[in-house]
């Protein structure tokens, strides 16, 4: 996509999408902590690693995915099983070392109307869309593509509403998407939700879940 390395939106996508996530990335690039986050993705893409941006019907929940690319679907030979499917995906998208680099494509699917891009006064997040504040919904899913682009992601364990979940590796993975805690920006100098909150002058999470309890 013109002034957007690494990222592409769906095939399949109307145009208006598209003139929505452009109009999304810019106000994300319009911060610094935003134009960090963009020049990761284009940092770590390549011909065959990149985001696709697709379309969802509004109101669904917006999500990141990790996509093996077309290299790494070879690797697999002929009629790989679910499960050696699955271990690729999970090894290539958090199996990065300082000496060996992983890291797969990522698939976002997104809209305007995203739900939950909206928090109470206690930073909570609170079902609902707000298209004008989707641009953060959509900065949080290029986070979790970023990491998945780098092999970095963090994988493993549920994410429910429960406390517990912040303590396992994919809740830790949205606490960090969100920066909380020890990810938040000031302590690692790395993009998240919450940074660019603020360069938008929009009230910080406090929590990832809805239920207020993580």
């Amino acid at each position: 996509m013109d002034g957007f390395t690494g990222i592409r939106v769906g095939s399949h996508s109307s145009h208006y999408f598209e003139n929505d996530v452009v109009e999304s990335l810019n106000k994300i690039k319009s911060g610094s902590t935003g134009q960090q986050l963009l020049q990761k993705i284009a940092d770590n893409s390549t011909s065959e690693k990149h985001v696709t941006i697709s379309e969802v019907r509004d109101g669904q929940a917006p999500v990141a995915r990790p996509r093996l690319t077309l290299s790494q679907m070879s690797r697999l030979g002929n009629n790989p099983t679910q499960r050696e499917f699955d271990s690729m995906l999970i090894r290539e998208s958090t199996g990065s070392t300082c000496i060996n680099k992983r890291g797969t494509a990522s698939e976002i699917l997104w809209s305007k109307n995203s739900v939950e891009p909206n928090v109470n006064s206690s930073g909570v997040p609170v079902r609902g869309t707000n298209p004008d504040n989707a641009f953060t919904v959509l900065a949080h899913e290029l986070i979790h593509a970023r990491h998945y682009l780098a092999g970095t992601s963090k994988y493993g364990g549920s994410v429910t509403p429960n406390a517990s979940s912040a303590s396992t590796k994919s809740g830790k993975e949205e606490l960090r998407a969100v920066g909380l805690g020890k990810y938040k920006h000031e302590n690692t100098g790395e993009p998240t939700e919450n940074s660019i909150r603020g360069e938008h002058g929009l009230p910080l999470k406090t929590r990832y879940s809805l239920s207020g309890n993580w």
